[in-house]
């Protein structure tokens, strides 16, 4: 498995949504603005990491829940 480029991007993003699901309990997968955001703060981290050994990825989430329903 060659992990470059988009790959490692793929890779980057479904280990941070796995990682949100099992401490948040909510899978941000389904909300398309915080994938977007995850996926940018993910390429980010990347261009961190070929200048340094250590980055953090940080995206502000919001699940509001209103009658039941929510929106994201």
């Amino acid at each position: 498995m060659h992990l470059g480029g988009e790959d490692f991007d793929k890779a980057m993003v479904n280990y941070c949504v796995h990682k949100f699901k099992k401490r948040q309990k909510k899978d941000i997968s389904k909300n398309a603005r915080a994938m977007r955001r995850l996926q940018v703060a993910c390429e980010k981290a990347k261009r961190d990491l070929s200048s340094t050994t250590k980055t953090s990825i940080e995206i502000e989430v919001a699940f509001v829940s209103w009658n039941g329903m929510e929106w994201n």
